[in-house]
């Protein structure tokens, strides 16, 4: 069927219907009665060919083709609010807009402090929906930054696309504090005669700068999580080392459970940026939201320390 033939509303429908596998909650979600709700799900079934919930038990399940259709529905229901939420002008005093950004727990600690206070000084009005990024963000990166206004993250782990430069910061490591197994610095040889802790986007493999699969002894990595602020937890106590921004383990280290390790001999500095899609280049709200993330660059650049504080 061509698009033009069908109801974009049954888009609101249908995910109402998904997310709630019931058409009773579906139809409160949405504010209409029970009776136009199942008429819409029967709409659905015919033009899809599939039943969509079936009943399993007491409860309602989606088919296989329904599970396919719901992350489908988020984008294209994201992409449809932003064309009708498009202005052609932007005045930061009056606007009333929600901008979302995804970043690492490392860009939420350091850069989405200094970001959301600039919005709320210039924009009263304006909301931040700062989230962390979804698994497979990077394999689809392309889809993903079409549904959002910006992906914080370190710079040259995406290419192509529109960026700005955030903060410089660099790798050190933590160890316990009450444990000698290392001095108050050392290289990454050094540091490979112990077991590791990662977090999951600074893996051994993830983080080439080290040189770490250079070393003559590979690192064996102990325990992998997914954030950096989990890492001192499995530190601690430990002969383990932990590989984090600086910027985070000054925070990490406040407790005294852990203390740094400068890395000796090794190019350990990063940038981490923000990157977006060409899509939204003439958005004028998302050319001023990009004043802003410039600004967090200047506030970033005369703070010695990367903490967004």
């Amino acid at each position: 069927m061509h698009p033009r033939g069908l109801d974009l509303n049954l888009m609101v429908l249908l995910d109402a219907l998904l997310a709630e596998k019931s058409v009773t909650k579906a139809a409160h979600r949405i504010g209409l009665s029970q009776p136009t709700m199942s008429t819409a799900l029967g709409r659905l079934r015919r033009h899809f060919a599939d039943d969509l919930l079936v009943r399993r038990g007491n409860q309602y399940e989606l088919t296989p083709l329904a599970e396919h259709l719901r992350p489908l529905l988020g984008t294209a229901l994201a992409g449809a609010e932003r064309v009708f939420t498009s202005m052609p002008d932007f005045d930061p005093a009056t606007a009333e807009r929600e901008f979302t950004v995804l970043a690492s727990d490392y860009g939420m600690a350091t850069a989405g402090p200094w970001l959301h206070r600039i919005i709320a000084e210039r924009a009263p009005n304006v909301r931040l929906r700062l989230l962390s990024c979804p698994p497979g963000t990077i394999d689809r990166v392309d889809e993903c930054l079409r549904t959002v206004d910006a992906l914080v993250l370190r710079k040259g782990v995406v290419t192509g696309l529109p960026s700005q430069d955030l903060l410089v910061d660099e790798w050190v490591a933590v160890v316990d504090a009450d444990r000698q197994v290392v001095g108050g610095s050392a290289t990454v040889a050094e540091l490979s005669a112990l077991p590791w802790v990662v977090a999951g986007g600074s893996s051994v493999d993830e983080v080439p700068a080290l040189g770490l699969r250079a070393a003559e002894t590979v690192p064996l990595i102990a325990a992998t999580v997914e954030s950096f602020l989990s890492v001192p937890l499995l530190v601690r106590g430990t002969n383990r080392a932990g590989l984090v921004p600086r910027g985070v383990a000054d925070r990490l280290t406040g407790s005294g459970e852990v203390r740094i390790v400068e890395l000796r001999g090794e190019p350990t500095r990063f940038v981490e940026s923000a990157v977006w899609h060409p899509v939204h280049e003439r958005d004028a709200g998302h050319q001023w939201l990009r004043q802003c993330l410039a600004s967090v660059a200047e506030l970033a650049a005369e703070t010695p320390a990367a903490t967004g504080s």
